[in-house]
């Protein structure tokens, strides 16, 4: 696997940050789906998450917001305000599209691209 995007994701559960955690990285490949990805995020996040099921996690796409709203939401998260993932005009992926065609070439390095809803985990 080539890992040609690195996309920064958050860890909610029930709505808010979960357990403090901070911004985490994971590498990925622009021909991957959702499964590889959580299977990396679930790796990424060893030991928390090695008794979790990877399709238990719910895993999104932030495409939607500017800077200042991501940074306005993450502060929010940040103070332990709940927050509904809509919020964030996040898409669930599925298996159907590849990463590739989510995030394009242009992919903001400093933002948040993905949040990971690990309520079901």
């Amino acid at each position: 696997m080539d890992v040609d995007l690195k996309l920064r994701f958050i860890l909610v559960c029930n709505n808010l940050y979960f357990e403090n955690s901070h911004v985490h990285t994971v590498g990925a490949s622009t021909s991957d789906h959702a499964h590889e990805l959580r299977e990396a995020i679930k790796a990424k996040c060893s030991p928390t998450f090695d008794n979790v099921k990877a399709d238990s996690l719910h895993v999104y796409a932030v495409t939607g917001l500017a800077e200042d709203e991501i940074e306005t939401l993450y502060g929010k998260l940040c103070s332990q305000e709940p927050l509904q993932v809509r919020e964030w005009k996040a898409q669930e992926l599925n298996e159907i599209r590849s990463l590739g065609r989510i995030f394009g070439p242009q992919l903001e390095a400093d933002s948040i691209h993905l949040i990971v809803d690990c309520t079901d985990a």
